[in-house]
């Protein structure tokens, strides 16, 4: 019997983004079909454990906002002929230059869904680019790259199309000559890296579908050799020249606002800033930390310090730091690994836990022993005396790899799904799902976090309700286990992790303001029942 064929690119996300216990067994990804048919076919198969997903809207945005990150194939040990991406992310840096990573600059000019060729020689042509990207790509994943213009989604003009399908000359075909010569190419070194390609991938291919692979690669590579050369920036061997601004990453959580300290530090001594002058600017601390920040003012303070006038037009990237469903997007680090936010591996674990194997549904009293002693385990990875910091990819995969052997071993049972009506809930179906849950047998002050929680929702919606009772678990949990309030409080993401205080203000819990949005919802509701009796009656008369 013949082995089933690997898991694609699209797969391969979806299995990493989305809990294993979240996706049903029955589910399939379909190669034949697009990826947002294949989202769409995953919600539908598992819409009782994925009801946090409004939409397959949802749900294909959280995926592919997953993998956007600098060498996400390498990282998932993918092929890009299957590969799932979309224009690069743009942030604008302080002010206002677009800013990217630079190895995510052949996005810009990823053009295989405008190719007019036929499937077998795009598929070449596609093979013989990605290793021409693998040329311009540089080792560092993190560095970032400033545009003086806005970078535009790819186009294929007309002009274009004819040069590719221009006939080659009769003599040649008649000949037979080889296709390095009909192509009449320079012997650049992106040339050589193409004819290797073309060498090594072609096999029987004939002298004109050869060539309109040499055209259509040309044209690509060209376009990029102009990018480059517009806004000034060093990608060799296209375009040498020496950056006009360097670039640092600025990153956000709740209002806060820092730099990696090893991204500015690199940067300094890339500008020769003496080591001696680095020790009195920058703490030893965070120096001998690999993941440490520095906060946005502190790090303009030690620019000031240095008082370098190139280093002073350093552009700030505002990188986005959205909060992702489970796992979240992979940051480049400067040591050639990725890495997330401490508090988001925490965040990633505490949804493991309540939303993927829904511990506390089934729990009992003897199990806090178990809870408690993982806890005590893994709190080192938390520094609650530290900084802003991240964690490194690895370091989170273990302490979930912990995690999953104390569950499996110790808690793990069949657990209750939430049971959701159809449109907008009121607070006694929010205060009735968490007991038919049994919650408030776990967490026994869970209902005083759920009044406040419900009063700050939106919609009101089905997916709201899975959002809210598992931040209800999230507050109980952080009490129960009081390191984890302070861990989260010392990051300064307590709205990140929407973590809510039960002795609020009255401004801040306005109780009148929910009665009254409530008595709108109950009408709402018996407007709509009304309407449904009527209906019934006029189809009884008839």
């Amino acid at each position: 019997m013949s082995s089933p064929p690997p898991p694609s690119y699209l797969e391969t996300t979806i299995r990493k983004c989305i809990p294993k216990e979240l996706i049903p067994d029955s589910w399939k990804c379909d190669n034949q079909i697009d990826h947002k048919s294949n989202i769409a076919s995953l919600l539908e198969a598992g819409k009782k454990q994925l009801g946090m997903f409004e939409s397959s809207e949802k749900l294909y945005e959280n995926v592919i906002q997953y993998m956007d990150f600098p060498k996400n194939e390498e990282h998932f040990k993918m092929s890009r002929s299957t590969r799932v991406e979309r224009f690069p992310s743009l942030p604008k840096s302080i002010k206002g230059q677009w800013c990217m990573y630079k190895n995510d600059m052949y996005k810009l000019f990823d053009h295989h869904k405008l190719s007019p060729l036929q499937s077998t020689t795009s598929a070449l042509a596609e093979t013989v680019l990605e290793d021409c990207w693998e040329k311009l790509r540089v080792e560092k994943h993190h560095e970032m790259i400033a545009s003086p213009n806005e970078p535009m989604v790819p186009t294929f003009g007309d002009a274009q199309r004819a040069a590719l399908f221009e006939p080659f000359s009769s003599d040649l075909m008649d000949h037979q000559i080889h296709w390095r010569e009909i192509a009449n190419v320079s012997s650049s070194v992106i040339d050589s890296i193409t004819f290797d390609s073309m060498e090594k991938h072609s096999g029987e291919l004939s002298n004109s579908e050869a060539g309109k692979v040499i055209v259509w690669v040309g044209l690509i590579i060209r376009k990029a050799e102009m990018f480059a050369k517009r806004g000034d920036i060093h990608l060799p061997p296209l375009n040498s020249v020496a950056p006009s601004r360097e670039v640092i990453r600025l990153f956000s959580s709740d209002k806060n606002l820092f730099v990696m300290t090893h991204d500015l530090i690199e940067i300094l001594q890339k500008h020769d800033v003496d080591s001696v002058v680095l020790d009195k600017l920058i703490p030893d601390d965070l120096k001998k930390e690999k993941l440490s920040t520095l906060s946005y003012g502190d790090a303009l303070k030690v620019l000031l310090g240095i008082g370098n006038k190139e280093l002073m037009n350093l552009e700030f990237a505002k990188m986005k730091s959205d909060l992702l469903m489970f796992a979240q997007n992979p940051i480049p680090t400067h040591y050639g690994v990725y890495c997330i936010f401490a508090v988001d591996a925490l965040y990633e674990l505490l949804m493991d836990m309540i939303v993927a194997k829904k511990v506390f549904h089934t729990f009992e009293e003897k199990d806090w022993e178990e809870v408690n002693k993982f806890f005590e385990s893994v709190k080192s990875h938390f520094g609650i005396n530290r900084g802003i910091y991240f964690i490194d990819l690895k370091e989170a995969e273990d302490i979930k790899k912990e995690w999953e052997e104390i569950y499996n071993q110790h808690l793990k049972r069949d657990s209750k799904l939430i049971q959701l009506k159809k449109g907008r809930f009121l607070v006694n179906d929010f205060m009735t799902a968490l007991k038919s849950l049994k919650l408030d047998k776990c967490f026994g002050d869970i209902v005083e976090y759920a009044y406040i929680i419900f009063a700050k929702l939106e919609k009101k919606s089905p997916s709201d309700m899975h959002f809210a009772i598992a931040h209800c678990q999230i507050n109980c949990l952080a009490r129960k286990v009081p390191w984890i309030l302070e861990f989260i409080e010392r990051q300064n993401s307590r709205n990140r992790m929407n973590i809510v205080d039960v002795a609020v203000r009255q401004e801040e819990f306005d109780v009148n303001k929910l009665a009254a949005e409530l008595e709108q919802m109950k009408s709402e509701k018996k407007q709509e029942a009304k309407g449904n009796v009527t209906t019934k009656n006029n189809t009884k008369k008839k």
